[in-house]
């Protein structure tokens, strides 16, 4: 009964956002080049991290995002948008929609998308949303999180739990490796293997000043596979 609320509960949101009036569509982008220097100890020569050369990186990233805003008949925010990126095989991978509950309050859905415990771990700039994705190195490690090549629903507080603040949750209902990453049904996999969820917090608390913190878990539904915390 849970997971078909769950569900119902997705498609109401989904015709509010149908159904509402988009005033403003725009285009945007940019083009980042980044240059990383790396050096290390050597130590096991069969450790992954320790394989990898020392030696300078050039990295460069393209992105066009189409997006909208607009009313809905209850007179809060809607938008969406479309990102195009240079660094995938399929370009059209991370989108998502944003549908006003409250002033302050937003429930949301994405792909690939920045929100839960992942606002805490891009609090640093760099060229790209992701370190890996300019570097291709497993020096440049990832943490963890439930939106990254996921289908996600969740929902963000805006300057309600601090001044300057976004309090954010993010679940993950269908993890699977071998999910096609750029399928439109967000139910497809092939063995549905994990669910994860994930929370973040960020806050500028003085100008110039950024603190966040975040929390991923990840239950496995396979005995031999271990959780994520």
């Amino acid at each position: 009964m849970k997971t078909k609320t769950k569900v119902l509960s997705l498609v109401a949101a989904s015709a509010l956002l149908t159904t509402s009036a988009f005033s403003q569509i725009t285009v945007s982008g940019y083009m980042e080049t980044s240059l990383m220097v790396q050096e290390r100890k050597q130590a096991l020569a069969t450790a992954n991290f320790e394989k990898l050369a020392a030696g300078k990186q050039i990295g460069n990233e393209a992105l066009i995002v189409v997006s909208g805003k607009g009313k809905m008949s209850n007179g809060q925010d809607a938008s969406f948008y479309q990102e195009f990126e240079s660094k995938t095989a399929n370009n059209m991978v991370n989108r998502g929609f944003d549908i006003g509950i409250m002033p302050g309050v937003a429930f949301q859905y994405g792909f690939d998308r920045v929100f839960g415990s992942e606002i805490a771990r891009t609090i640093t700039p760099f060229a790209g949303k992701r370190q890996g994705d300019v570097t291709g190195s497993l020096a440049t490690v990832e943490l963890r999180d439930s939106t990254s090549g996921e289908h996600a629903i969740g929902g963000t507080l805006t300057n309600l739990v601090g001044p300057n603040s976004a309090f954010s949750v993010a679940f993950a209902p269908n993890r699977d490796a071998t999910e096609l990453s750029n399928s439109d049904n967000p139910t497809v996999t092939t063995t549905n293997s994990a669910n994860s969820y994930g929370i973040g917090y960020r806050a500028t608390v003085l100008p110039g000043l950024t603190v966040a913190a975040g929390l991923t878990k990840l239950d496995h539904k396979v005995n031999a596979m271990q959780d994520l915390d």
